[in-house]
């Protein structure tokens, strides 16, 4: 990793900030700004290696097919909270996300939950790891969903249509 001057100098005040905010790790931010001060570029990822490579960020767009996701369930909670009934399909429950192929995806319900968001979903399965692959289920789902007058205020017709997404593959 390469870093201009401005960039060094402005991670070098960061950790003499935190010398003083935070005392007994004194040491390790002297360390690491003795490595930046002498341009140890060799070093430099070790300064960066606790974040995720920019390769395998969770782009905005897969966020939001995420809370899209999680706001459909919360939808057909909502509809048996107002006394309706789903159709019987494990599908119309929330069981989490690929640990192995969609981990970008359960990191990220952790964190929502974690953030006080979608708790209705912590109990979803171990650990919200379906270990097996949601997405293609999810986005079924989801086009039936979005064909819903009112996505929050789901009607019987919602319900029946996402049940019918749930059960066929072509759907």
């Amino acid at each position: 990793m390469q870093m201009t001057t401005i960039e060094r100098l402005m991670i070098w005040n960061q950790y003499e900030i935190l010398r003083f905010l935070d005392p007994e790790n004194r040491d390790s931010y002297e360390q690491r700004q003795n490595l930046i001060e002498h341009g140890f570029e060799f070093e430099f990822d070790s300064l960066v290696r606790h974040l995720c490579p920019e390769s395998q960020m969770m782009t905005e767009d897969e966020s939001r097919e995420v809370l899209d996701i999680l706001s459909m369930y919360r939808a057909l909670g909502d509809f048996t909270g107002r006394g309706g009934e789903l159709p019987e399909s494990p599908l119309l429950k929330f069981f989490g996300f690929d640990g192995n192929h969609e981990s970008n995806q359960l990191g990220y319900v952790r964190y929502l939950i974690q953030t006080g968001r979608f708790t209705e979903q912590a109990d979803a399965g171990d650990g919200l790891n379906s270990h097996h692959p949601t997405l293609p289920i999810y986005r079924r789902l989801l086009g039936a969903w979005k064909q819903s007058a009112d996505r929050y205020q789901l009607s019987d017709d919602d319900v029946a249509r996402i049940a019918a997404a749930a059960q066929s593959p072509q759907a």
